[in-house]
């Protein structure tokens, strides 16, 4: 975070959440309260009104105000912070956050708007069409209204959960560029933690509890089933893939020092394929001197998270301790569905650069230290 950006926070302060359960009812406090959990990371940091002059990174004052609105619609209607961010990333693809106005829908330019285009019918920050169901001219120019049309669509989309945003968000609007939401998913979570203070949004998207280190100071770094394990597979396979669903967070393994926290991809760590190379967004952690008990003696381990769905939570040269929250499972890199490639190293130079070389079988490791994956 900016220190230009440092204090522009959403104004969602306890008076306003509670007005909003209290007119939308019982059924609304569920969803909300499956992501607002006891958790800090969890709570909407309450705050002073934002200046409506300022700015977030490239976005305007205009632009802002049409992403809280986005993002306190979602809150209304009960949607997971995802769904807030696939629902920017799509207005950010369609509209760059402008409101739209077409020269080919006269009953458009009458209404307010930031700019006009003339693309079909389309008007508005999604770029509804009212020929196709959306809505009335004067609805889909309303951000609030749109907002709330988009996520009623998003719901309609079996398994978007699962989906990633440039899925979810084709699977809405149907677009003649399926590809290009991607492009705006990591704007969409700055928007998203500029905005709320909710930096580690993707925790509160489940029932998520810190898991409990063991007595070696281990952890298995995701709870999933073993998809495939370490040794021979057409090609040495270096570490071991754990299922895990997308946006589950994985958690440092034992405590030590960051020593890589990138994308490692060429073609770039949006959406992931088997035909790009590289882990995508990863981390290799250092743990070296770091484990516990005080005198373990397991010098040159280092441990290696591959495919996560952004950039990591963690920089390089930064100390984690087991159990800490360090990104989430994903699906970029070389990879055709969200999961954990988890690698376990022994013997790594000092440098904490690991190698092919170093690696171990992670399953025989962490049975080893009564942590078992």
């Amino acid at each position: 975070m900016t220190s230009e950006q440092a204090n522009y926070r959403l104004p969602v302060i306890l008076a306003v959440v509670m007005t909003v359960l209290a007119g939308l009812g019982v059924a609304v406090v569920v969803p909300l309260m499956f992501f607002l959990s006891s958790t800090d990371v969890c709570q909407i940091r309450p705050g002073a009104d934002r200046d409506r002059e300022s700015v977030v990174g490239p976005w305007g004052p205009h632009q802002v105000d049409h992403a809280e609105t986005i993002i306190f619609q979602g809150i209304e209607q009960g949607m997971t912070p995802f769904a807030w961010q696939i629902a920017l990333a799509t207005a950010l693809q369609e509209s760059r956050l402008e409101m739209y106005a077409n020269e080919d829908v006269p009953e458009s330019l009458d209404l307010p708007h930031d700019r006009v285009g003339s693309d079909h019918d389309s008007v508005g920050l999604f770029q509804q069409r009212p020929s196709m169901g959306w809505g009335s001219v004067a609805e889909l120019m309303d951000a609030a209204t749109s907002a709330q049309k988009f996520y009623t669509a998003l719901l309609d989309v079996e398994g978007w959960e699962s989906m990633s945003v440039a899925e979810a968000a084709q699977a809405v609007q149907v677009s003649a560029y399926p590809d290009a939401y991607e492009h705006w998913a990591e704007e969409a979570d700055i928007l998203i933690a500029e905005l709320t203070g909710l930096e580690s949004w993707a925790m509160c998207a489940y029932e998520y509890s810190p898991p409990s280190v063991g007595a070696s100071g281990w952890v298995a770094p995701v709870d999933a089933p073993l998809w495939d394990g370490f040794g021979t597979r057409g090609g040495q396979h270096f570490g071991v893939d754990l299922g895990a669903e997308r946006h589950i967070p994985i958690v440092a393994a034992a405590t030590g020092v960051v020593r890589t926290s990138e994308c490692n991809t060429p073609q770039g760590c949006g959406e992931g394929s088997r035909e790009f190379s590289g882990c995508g967004w990863m981390v290799v952690i250092d743990h070296d001197h770091y484990l516990i008990p005080e005198d373990a003696v397991w010098d040159g381990m280092a441990t290696r998270y591959c495919h996560m769905q952004s950039q990591p939570l963690v920089s390089e040269g930064e100390w984690v301790t087991a159990g800490q929250v360090i990104g989430y499972v994903g699906n970029s890199g070389d990879s055709s569905a969200p999961h954990l490639h988890y690698e376990v190293h022994q013997n790594v130079s000092p440098s904490g650069r690991v190698a092919n070389a170093t690696a171990i079988d992670p399953v025989a490791w962490h049975e080893d230290v009564g942590a078992p994956l």
